[in-house]
């Protein structure tokens, strides 16, 4: 998150930028605002490529929820379960779904966007396919509790994708993205007909056949970048133009990101806590001299930041009102 102070003598040409943690001042760097990074990165094969390994979390989700409808007969014949271990059964995926939405949050916001991921798709192919291993129903619930913990973290790649997607093509790609979990669905139902009715295996190799796309996102992994807003948040303006910089050479769009770039939050999307902090920053870069917390009496230049039209008017408005009281104050 920078601030820009652009010096009145050369019209602009030079820039010096300060973090919002002020950890110095850096000469020359160009500056790009998130939303000009999205759009300057075009629409290309690292859509594509997020498309995949995103939607195959999707489907994952879908398989690992439906595949209980299809195991739930064989398993209580195999085990003579009672009604009620059959409901325990069925509805301890949604619990732990309601557990690790929660954490699985929390890890993002803390670690990053693909650390979340990761720990989504660990947990649902390793006891996805640890299921079809499992010797009891206690066991076996157990290990459906963290598939659906797992399965809770589909949001976090559904975000992920957002983000990188331009503003043309954005409600099409995520209406395609929505369509791997119908197709994870279908692809269910034909695994359990041919599986089960017809090959007439059991129910514990229907468990390792669902784990299998998620599997694969695992393998996609490795080239699955983190969200750029996220390193925004983290103070890491250059991690974020690296991100970018990657993505574009996917897309060959490599020219529209210089080497030694830095990523800008938008103003307008800077919450409020933010822009007050801002405010105390630019008194003291700005040397005020007269009181009006504008810094416009700089003879080097004028520090420039607009956190929002609302915070602004406030501020004038709070000055206005100084000024006022302190005129009566010495009419008196």
């Amino acid at each position: 998150i920078l601030m820009t102070a652009d010096s009145g003598g050369n019209n602009g040409s030079e820039s010096m930028e300060v973090d919002a943690e002020g950890t110095g001042l850096i000469q020359g760097s160009v500056a790009m605002e998130i939303e000009t990074c999205v759009r300057d990165l075009g629409f290309g094969p690292f859509h594509f490529y997020m498309l995949t390994v995103c939607g195959l979390v999707f489907m994952a989700d879908a398989m690992e929820v439906v595949v209980q409808a299809f195991v739930m007969p064989l398993i209580a014949a195999d085990w003579d379960l009672s009604p009620a271990e059959s409901a325990i059964f069925v509805s301890i995926v949604f619990f732990g779904m309601l557990i690790g939405s929660y954490v699985l949050g929390i890890l993002s916001d803390k670690f990053g966007r693909r650390f979340g991921y990761l720990v989504s798709c660990i947990l649902c192919s390793v006891f996805g396919i640890i299921s079809a291993f499992s010797p009891d129903l206690y066991f076996l619930t157990f290990c459906r509790f963290w598939v659906g913990f797992g399965v809770s973290g589909v949001p976090i790649a559904y975000s992920l994708f957002c983000e990188f997607l331009p503003d043309k093509q954005r409600g099409a790609m995520l209406m395609v993205i929505q369509m791997f979990w119908t197709a994870g669905t279908v692809i269910e139902a034909i695994l359990a007909w041919v599986l089960v009715d017809t090959l007439g295996l059991s129910w514990r190799w229907l468990f390792v056949a669902t784990a299998l796309p998620v599997c694969l996102a695992l393998f996609l992994f490795p080239l699955l970048p983190e969200s750029p807003r996220y390193q925004l948040m983290k103070g890491n303006a250059h991690g974020a133009f690296k991100t970018f910089r990657r993505a574009a050479w996917m897309n060959c769009r490599r020219e529209n990101f210089p080497i030694g770039g830095r990523v800008v939050l938008s103003a307008a999307l800077l919450p409020q806590e933010v822009a007050l902090t801002f405010d105390k920053m630019g008194e003291t870069l700005g040397h005020d001299d007269n009181g009006d917390g504008d810094g416009d009496d700089d003879p080097s230049g004028k520090l420039v930041f607009s956190p929002s039209d609302d915070h602004a008017s406030s501020s004038s408005a709070s000055s206005r009102e100084s000024k006022s009281e302190a005129g009566s104050g010495d009419s008196g």
